[in-house]
This record gives structure tokens, C-alpha cells and sequence, in this order.
């Protein structure tokens, strides 16, 4: 039977790892992978200009910034940035690979969805200590936080100790693990209003508590 190696592509970039893939085609995974890597050198090159991301003077590479110290991790054995969230959010990593002005498609593990950044600048940037701003602490929140309801109050946390301490310290508010009511509400406005990049599920939960 011929392999047709267009389909193993589309189904490796849907997120399907190559065990699956042999599977189908009865083939061995090491049959897979060779393919894969002729394929992905010819007709996957992978572009990234991470230029908007790097300026933490703009709105943008703050937010960025924060999203990613929050969803973040350099991978084993590669050095690669890996975004990883929750699978409804999936929508906020196609608009990161629009900032990154790149090509990557975020893939699918049954659990999360994810896309690895090979960039050496922004790894540097990751692993930097500038956590601070507006919009990075927004970009965090949205990674990391919680904004939710609790009998009909707005809610607002930061579960990691360290991080919560230093957003309280820089707005001087209680460093308590949630802030609720109008605590939360101000939190919200300072965050969420008038902003250009956030996410949208949960800057709608602090809009509706405005209404």
C-alpha cells in the first residue's frame, strides 16, 4: 500500500503522535517519524518573528510576557518554550502564534493544548525575573489566576505565594489567596478595562459582575 505522506502530516499537525499514525497505516512508528522529518525540513519550516513580544515597553510584550511566565515551561532535553493550557482556551494560542507573526499550529494532547517556541530571545526573556505592570500581572492572571464567581461576588486569585505577594506588593492590596466583592471588582477594572490583549472568558466573567 502506498503511504501517503500529505495525510501523515495533516494528522501529526492535528496532534496525533506517531504510534497512532503506524497504527493506521499498519506501519512502525520508526517508518512514521522518517517520514516525518523529510517532510517537516521540506514543507513545515516554521517562521517566528518574536519582535512585538520582546518589547516590555508595549502592552503587548508586557501581557505576553506575563502569559507565558504563567503557562510556560522550557521542555526536557530541548530548548523550547512550551505555551501549555487548558483545551476551551485553545482560542488565545492561535492569537499568540498572530503576535509571534509565526506559523505554528497549536496541537492536542487529550488533556491540553499546547505549542512549542524555539527562540532563543524569548526563552531568555522567560527565564527573566521582570514581573511586574498592569499587563503583565493581566497576562498572568489570565495564564494562571483565577476570575471567577462565588454567591453572585466576583472573585480574583493568585494561588503561587510568591507571585501573589508581589502583586500585592506592587498595588497595595492584602496579599490574601482571593479577593472578592469590591475588592475583586477594583482588581477587575484595573486589570480588564481599556485593554487590547486579554482573555476573553474570563475578562467576560468581570464584565457581567459591571452590569
Amino acid at each position: 500500500m502506498k503511504i501517503d505522506k500529505e495525510k501523515i502530516l495533516e494528522w501529526y499537525n492535528s496532534g496525533q503522535n506517531t504510534t497512532q499514525i503506524a497504527k493506521k497505516l499498519k506501519r512502525t512508528p520508526r517508518t512514521v517519524r522518517r517520514i516525518l522529518k523529510g517532510k517537516l525540513i521540506r514543507h513545515n519550516r516554521i517562521m517566528c518573528d518574536p519582535s512585538q513580544l520582546l518589547n516590555l515597553k508595549s502592552e503587548i510584550g508586557q501581557y505576553w510576557h506575563g502569559y507565558l511566565t504563567a503557562t510556560g515551561y522550557i521542555s526536557k532535553n530541548r530548548n523550547r518554550l512550551r505555551c501549555s493550557i487548558t483545551h476551551k482556551d485553545i482560542g488565545h494560542l492561535y492569537l499568540l502564534v498572530k503576535d509571534l507573526r509565526s506559523n505554528i499550529q497549536p496541537r492536542k494532547t487529550p488533556k491540553r493544548a499546547y505549542i512549542d517556541i524555539n527562540n532563543k530571545e524569548l526563552i531568555s526573556l522567560y527565564r527573566s525575573s521582570t514581573y511586574k505592570g498592569v499587563h503583565f500581572w493581566r497576562g498572568y492572571i489570565d495564564g494562571r489566576g483565577t476570575v471567577s464567581t462565588c454567591h453572585g461576588y466576583l472573585k480574583i486569585g493568585i494561588r503561587d505565594v510568591k507571585m501573589r505577594g508581589l502583586f500585592a506588593e506592587e498595588f497595595k492590596l492584602s496579599s490574601n489567596r482571593f479577593w472578592y466583592g469590591e475588592g475583586a471588582v477594583k482588581i477587575g477594572r484595573l486589570l480588564y478595562l481599556g485593554c487590547l490583549r486579554y482573555l476573553s472568558r474570563k475578562a467576560k466573567i468581570f464584565y457581567v459582575q459591571l452590569t
